[in-house]
């Protein structure tokens, strides 16, 4: 796969944009408990997600030094499945639309190729 050349600064605005969004639902601690499970149970299911790690200052920890496809794959699954489990908590929440949680970082995003992966995450059940 080819190198994304997205800056982990990007990606970590957008865990915040997307930890912000649930914790507007359940608050910061839920949200946290939500973030650490749904990367858990990502990671089981796509292992490239252990390069990317949750910090404890709602931060991200990266294993390599340049992003890959791979790995925005993982991310991108991560999220998708951070917010699913939102729904699954809280009846009501609707249909999440990432463009709108990330506001201006789409622009930034749509190169990568983040909003297509998400997109594609919705058909699979992990």
């Amino acid at each position: 796969m080819e190198k994304t050349y997205l800056s982990k600064d990007v990606l970590e605005k957008t865990f915040i944009a997307f930890l912000n969004y649930v914790t507007v639902f359940v608050g910061e601690n839920k949200a946290w408990e939500f973030a650490r499970h749904s990367h858990q149970e990502t990671e089981k299911y796509y292992h490239n997600l252990a390069l990317i790690q949750l910090g404890e200052n709602k931060n991200l920890n990266f294993s390599n030094p340049v992003l890959t496809d791979k790995e925005l794959l993982g991310f991108s699954l991560w999220m998708h499945k951070f917010v699913a489990e939102l729904k699954d908590f809280m009846v009501g929440v609707g249909r999440v639309e990432p463009e709108k949680i990330l506001g201006n970082l789409k622009k930034s995003l749509e190169p990568s190729g983040f909003l297509e992966f998400f997109k594609q995450a919705r058909e699979l059940s992990f």
